[in-house]
């Protein structure tokens, strides 16, 4: 080979040994240097043989591809580091990387119904006595300010982990620290703007007030019965306007559109991988339609008894329990009939 002595063949044959650098925009330098290799077989055979072993140790594809995975193992090592030097200087993050299991139940028909809170204290007590080797969290459709108000109005437990608006907000513990690497996972391709703005024209939805809406939220109210061809005619319309986004319909009546990357369920997946704690050690508890993706997957998921019926499809799924209790007493329920299927599933 012969090439020039810039740019990126300079490195292939100083690498492989397999040729001669020259000016190539000086002819006579290309000449002598065809000349030189021509006419000396020898010279010729080495370049030649070196050429072909050179390729294939450095330049195939195979040797690519085990060059990147070393660079990203590399990455992924100096990753992890970082995150086990934040996670020792904050309490939050010692906790949840020391938690046996996680405990993240929704919050509105789920742990409590209006004023009805029947077995909220039993609940509230079991999460205190385990706090050592429990992280409990909520997940709620409710934004960041009005699941703060929730909290302090049925004096629920200290949570860990806040999973708001649908899965669009993470928080730790009650002083509401965001997780800025969820921000900026789901805030890929997110148009609210222009969400708001093409949705004027999708019939029979309505905008919700002010205080439900949120900058990862788009909350509408169903002005009738909402189908599936309704909803697929909604996603066609978000498609013909080149836009994307994560809707969910709760109880027929509400309409909530998210960063396509959002949900309660990715919420979950992403809290597992990030505190290294496998997701079958995760128990989930729901009751409506936009808890669907968190009961599900290889969490452990629980179903109180006054569910409406979008989850009623779970049934065939064994890893989600159906509660014939509702409410924070279900959701207690479930966790001591998953806490009873781990221990089974640990003896030898």
């Amino acid at each position: 080979v012969i090439a020039s002595p810039t740019g990126g063949p300079k490195e292939i044959l100083e690498q492989c040994e397999n040729g001669l650098l020259v000016d190539v925009e000086d002819p006579a330098a290309i000449a002598t240097a065809l000349k030189k290799i021509i006419s000396d077989n020898a010279l010729w055979e080495k370049y030649s043989a070196n050429g072909i072993k050179g390729s294939g140790q450095l330049y195939s594809w195979s040797s690519f591809a085990e060059k990147y995975i070393n660079v990203i193992n590399q990455l992924y090592q100096q990753r992890n580091d970082t995150s086990l030097n934040f996670v020792n200087k904050t309490a939050y993050g010692k906790k949840l990387s020391a938690a046996k299991f996680f405990v993240i139940t929704d919050l509105d028909g789920t742990l409590v119904e209006g004023a009805d809170v029947t077995g909220l204290e039993a609940f509230s007590e079991w999460i205190k006595n385990r706090s050592k080797d429990v992280a409990f969290g909520i997940a709620s459709g409710r934004n960041r300010i009005i699941t703060e108000e929730a909290i302090s109005k049925y004096g629920l437990p200290t949570p860990d982990i806040l999973i708001c608006s649908a899965g669009s907000e993470i928080y730790y513990t009650d002083k509401f620290i965001a997780d800025k690497g969820w921000d900026r996972h789901i805030d890929y391709q997110w148009k609210r703007e222009e969400l708001q703005a093409a949705l004027k024209k999708f019939p029979g939805i309505r905008l919700q007030e002010e205080a439900a809406q949120w900058p990862n939220k788009l909350s509408y109210y169903v002005e009738q019965h909402f189908s599936d061809d309704d909803m697929a005619d909604l996603y066609k319309f978000l498609d013909d306007h080149k836009l994307r986004a994560k809707v969910l319909l709760t109880d027929n009546k509400f309409l909530d559109l998210l960063p396509f990357r959002a949900s309660k369920g990715n919420a979950v997946r992403y809290l597992g991988y990030k505190w290294n704690l496998a997701q079958d050690r995760i128990i989930t508890a729901g009751n409506g339609g936009n808890d669907k993706d968190m009961l599900t997957g290889k969490t452990r998921g629980i179903v109180v008894s006054n569910y409406s019926p979008e989850l009623e499809e779970l049934r065939k799924n064994k890893a989600v329990y159906f509660s014939p209790y509702p409410t924070a007493t279900g959701v207690l329920d479930g966790i001591h009939f998953h806490l009873a299927a781990m221990e089974e599933a640990s003896q030898p």
